[in-house]
């Protein structure tokens, strides 16, 4: 990393975590999202240092990460309202069970895996994804 890179971050991490922390009203998801903001501003350091102004980009990168996760959250709540009160969500009594079926299942041809998965995956859904290498 470019030494201007590295002096940009350790001045900007503080401001860019203070104001996140009151934005998403929690510093240790601010201190993600800064240095999300910080790593994507040293990938592209070439384009941003030559910016009027770099802490201004990266102060606007931040802030779209934290509304992209708000905006993530909310869907999902909404997603979670529009589930039917009654709806159950199946979780298998018996891992070891569950990880024998998987392997089972890895271990038949490809066609037949396919056949299985497309033909039943809607009821096996709870035993997780087939991996052939179990």
């Amino acid at each position: 990393m470019p030494e201007a890179a590295a002096a940009f971050c350790a001045a900007e991490y503080p401001r860019l975590v203070g104001g996140l922390a009151l934005y998403v009203g929690d510093v240790h998801v601010a201190e993600e999202f800064a240095q999300e903001a910080l790593l994507r501003a040293c990938r592209r350091w070439e384009y941003v240092s030559g910016l009027e102004s770099p802490g201004g980009w990266t102060w606007r990168v931040a802030l779209n990460l934290a509304n992209s996760a708000f905006r993530r959250r909310g869907a999902e709540r909404r997603a979670q309202a529009r589930r039917p009160a009654d709806a159950t969500i199946h979780i298998d009594a018996d891992p070891a069970e569950a990880t024998a079926v998987r392997r089972a299942v890895a271990a038949l041809p490809q066609r037949q895996r396919t056949a299985l998965v497309l033909r039943y995956g809607r009821d096996v859904r709870h035993l997780g994804a087939v991996n052939p290498s179990m």
